[in-house]
């Protein structure tokens, strides 16, 4: 094989991989969030991205040959408009915590602070 053919090949196999994992943590969020079976979750995000529950499936299954560009971007957009949300939820959370408004326990304070700082992390967001 060409090296340059090997390259790509291998780039490919790579963004295969990512794109497996980008959609099987992002059907299980959704999973979690919204008490669905992984195929009403996968379901829901092909919907809201506006491509087919079997494309969502198969990778999440670890099955897809291949993956179209636009659908891994879409599905990239849709992961990060997910943890934003979450993340102003926290933060909501964590606000009203602060000032006295919500369930004052010590323990549900450090949950909500560690959640928020795990989810800036992932978002690569600063504190």
């Amino acid at each position: 094989m060409h090296p340059k053919n090997e390259r790509i090949e291998r780039e490919e196999s790579v963004t295969i991989a990512a794109s497996y994992t980008l959609a099987r943590r992002t059907v299980e969020r959704d999973q979690m969030r919204l008490g669905l079976t992984q195929e009403q979750a996968a379901a829901t995000i092909a919907r809201r991205i506006r491509e087919a529950p079997g494309t969502i499936l198969r990778l999440v299954k670890g099955q897809a040959k291949r993956v179209d560009h636009a659908v891994r971007e879409k599905l990239t957009a849709y992961a990060v408009r997910q943890l934003e949300t979450e993340i102003q939820g926290l933060e909501h959370e964590l606000a009203l915590l602060r000032a006295g408004h919500g369930d004052a326990r010590a323990d549900r304070f450090d949950e909500v602070e560690t959640l928020l700082a795990k989810a800036r992390e992932l978002m690569g967001a600063q504190p």
